[in-house]
């Protein structure tokens, strides 16, 4: 996909009355790359890492742009080859010899070896990532029992509280009984009084009463 750019040039054209006149012309244009800037660029970007990425991630990341890159120019290598078989493309012998020369390089990837050492490998890749998940999964679940056991904790601790305040509350509510049963006990005691000291002013008055009946 390239880039949306117009290119003009300017020209001098005679009008009909003689005069000479500036005018644009459209030219065609196109921005293009070579293939050595687009390697360094691709290598640039390469280099610049995000914090927030792991290793593994990266790596990943890399593999899959390297293979889409790898897909894009087996295209651009079969749309050239069906271009020079319908005969709509000139043949360039050097890009044959290119095409014959990475073929040969290919491995041969059906002798036993070969297929013995990538099973190898790819068990031993996924007895690492085996592993890992279940790593992962052990510590996921040693962190469920802490949160469950932090958890209890509170709630523990939440009720004993609780539990605390009606204790206080309850023993707060006695010591209100007692104030109040000491207050009836001392109104109790005040009445006893006032009634004795009726009963002895009353003696008394009986006894003043009484004294004169004597003399007569």
């Amino acid at each position: 996909m390239g880039l949306p750019t117009e290119g003009y040039l300017q020209i001098d054209e005679v009008n009909d009355t003689g005069e000479i006149e500036k005018k644009f012309k459209h030219i065609a244009s196109s921005v293009g790359v070579h293939e050595m800037e687009a390697v360094g660029v691709e290598h640039l970007l390469r280099d610049i890492k995000d914090v927030t990425e792991g290793s593994l991630v990266k790596q990943i990341s890399n593999k899959i742009l390297s293979l889409k890159a790898l897909i894009t120019k087996l295209e651009e290598i079969e749309n050239y080859l069906e271009l020079v078989l319908n005969k709509s493309y000139p043949m360039n012998n050097q890009i044959i010899f290119n095409l014959q020369e990475i073929l040969n390089l290919l491995p041969n990837l059906s002798g036993e070896k070969t297929v013995r050492s990538f099973s190898i490998k790819t068990n031993e890749m996924m007895q690492t990532i085996y592993v890992a998940s279940v790593i992962r999964t052990i510590m996921a679940l040693h962190k469920l029992i802490n949160n469950k056991i932090d958890n209890k904790m509170l709630e523990l601790a939440a009720e004993k509280k609780e539990q605390e305040k009606l204790v206080a509350a309850s023993k707060a509510k006695e010591k209100e009984k007692e104030k109040e049963k000491e207050k009836e006990k001392e109104k109790e005691k005040e009445k006893e009084k006032e009634k004795g000291k009726e009963d002895t002013s009353g003696v008394e008055s009986m006894k003043d009463i009484s004294k004169p009946d004597k003399k007569e």
